[in-house]
């Protein structure tokens, strides 16, 4: 015999089953429609953030915002990340950022610095947090720390170039020397300089840091008549990068730029320079 179920108790059975799925209905995961689309959800005031280093009190000059697309999109990266941003309202569009009380002093400088900021986190794999600073506070842009952070690679690259061009340095004095040289080792160990300038001159945080504009410092010299020669010149090229990563490296603060420095040739025009010259190099290899 089946016994029939009271209502009372089927009422119960049924509430039970409800139960859980209301509960499995409020831990799911919040649907990504709404007012807010497009919008990550800025990081809460009263979080705590990580304590920061000491930085200097250097007024940075802005950068000249190029306008790309490409600067632009990974620009746009840290906006969530920015607290001073707001939604605009309609179809979920950022708004601009409010710079009063920032780093940023225009919205030319936002968008440049901001893109050199992103870079680095994505690089260092850095917390967020600590690049909120620029946005929660008026400091300088450019930090010790970061500037050594920027040319933490390029001057590992110029010391690699350092040990690269005396190597190809002693291979020349062997053949002047009359001691059996391959042209073939010659003309690899120029290929390697030139691709750690090649290195140099594509990494994308340097621009940050070194804004001089790019010029041809061999643009008055035939550098094709030196043939091996050029090696005199290319050591010199290579010393003079190494010194000027080193000593921006070293510094203690960024408050000052030297004259000196300005007027030395940037990093762009010592990378072409020296790619220039082991060409030469290569080229004159090539009849030994």
């Amino acid at each position: 015999m089946v016994r029939s179920i009271k209502p009372f108790g089927f009422g119960v059975l049924m509430l039970a089953l409800a139960i859980p799925l209301i509960a499995q209905e409020r831990t799911r995961p919040a649907s990504s429609g709404g007012g807010d689309r497009g919008v990550s959800a800025a990081p809460s005031a009263r979080t705590s953030a990580p304590s920061a280093p000491a930085v200097s009190t250097r007024s940075t000059a802005p950068g000249v915002y190029s306008g790309s697309s490409a600067n632009l999109g990974s620009s746009s990266r840290n906006f969530a990340s920015n607290p001073n941003f707001g939604n605009s309202g309609g179809g979920g569009t950022p708004a601009l950022p409010r710079l009063q009380g920032t780093s940023f002093v225009s919205y030319n400088q936002y968008f440049w610095w901001n893109d050199f900021l992103w870079r680095l986190q994505s690089r260092y794999l850095m917390d967020s947090w600590y690049f909120s600073r620029f946005y929660r506070n008026r400091e300088p842009l450019l930090t010790p720390r970061l500037q050594r952070l920027a040319l933490r690679d390029p001057l590992a690259l110029s010391r690699q170039m350092v040990l690269a061009v005396d190597e190809l340095a002693a291979m020349l004095d062997d053949y002047e020397a009359g001691r059996p040289v391959s042209k073939e080792q010659i003309q690899a160990k120029a290929e390697e300089i030139r691709e750690f300038a090649k290195a140099i001159r594509k990494d994308q945080l340097l621009p940050y840091v070194d804004q001089r504009k790019d010029a041809d410092i061999l643009k008055n010299k035939n550098v094709n008549a030196l043939g091996l020669n050029a090696i005199d010149e290319l050591k010199a090229m290579v010393v003079d990068l190494n010194s000027q990563l080193r000593n921006l490296y070293d510094q203690s603060s960024t408050a000052t730029v030297s004259v000196s420095s300005l007027s030395q040739p940037s990093f762009e025009s010592l990378t072409k320079g020296i790619d220039k010259l082991c060409k030469v190099i290569e080229n004159s290899a090539k009849r030994i």
